[in-house]
């Protein structure tokens, strides 16, 4: 993978990190679900496009989305994975 893809990934990412935690620090009670949904669907896409299947991270994601969760606790968990992935793709 070329450093200019890693570089768009990255900041695919963390879009997605950011975009969690403006949603968390709009109400008092942290994300709600509208906000939580539409993470869920980009944090699903990013890391499907930059994961194989086998990676553990689409393991990861695939096993919080299987649980059936409410939304809000699937976006936290998701973004967690997704803060990792970037972490990863930071250290090359």
């Amino acid at each position: 993978m070329g450093s200019s893809l890693y570089q768009n990934y990255q900041k695919h990412l963390e879009s997605i990190v950011k975009a969690y935690d403006t949603a968390g620090s709009k109400y008092s009670t942290g994300i709600e679900d509208p906000d939580a949904y539409g993470i869920v669907a980009r944090a699903e896409s990013a890391i499907r496009k930059i994961c194989d299947e086998d990676s553990p991270y689409t393991k990861h994601m695939n096993s919080i989305l299987k649980n059936r969760l409410l939304i809000t606790t699937m976006a936290d968990q998701i973004v967690g994975v997704v803060r990792s992935l970037k972490g990863d793709l930071e250290d090359g």
